[in-house]
C-alpha cells in the first residue's frame, strides 16, 4: 500500500504480543509495550530516516511506474526486514542479553 513498512508493523505486533496487556486494566504492561514500541520506532527511523514504505523505497509501489520495481523491492525490503529484526532482537533480549519473558 505504500504506507507503514510491513517490517515495522510486524515488529510492533510482536512487541505487543509479548509485552502487551492481557487485561485491559493492566496499565503497567500497556505502558511497557508502548515504551518498547517507541524505542523500536525511534531506532528504525534513526537507521532508515522513515517508517513509510514509499519513502524507504523511493517510490510508491501502488501508483508509480518504476522500471526496476521488483528488483528494488526484493533488495530493499530484505534490508528493512533485517534491520527491524536486529532492533527487535535487541529489545527482546534487553540490556543483559537474555530474552525477556
Amino acid at each position: 500500500m505504500g504506507e507503514t513498512c510491513g517490517a515495522v508493523t510486524s515488529a510492533v505486533l510482536l512487541i505487543s504480543l509479548k509485552y502487551g496487556a492481557n487485561d485491559r486494566e493492566d496499565r503497567a504492561a500497556k505502558k511497557r509495550a508502548y515504551q518498547l514500541t517507541e524505542k523500536f520506532i525511534k531506532e528504525f527511523r534513526a537507521r532508515n530516516k522513515s517508517l513509510m514504505c514509499r519513502d524507504l523505497l523511493g517510490f510508491n509501489i501502488k501508483s508509480d511506474n518504476y522500471p526496476e520495481k521488483e528488483e528494488t523491492i526484493s533488495k530493499r525490503c530484505h534490508e528493512f526486514i533485517t534491520v527491524a529484526s536486529e532492533i527487535l532482537e535487541g529489545i527482546l533480549r534487553g540490556e543483559d542479553g537474555e530474552i525477556k519473558k
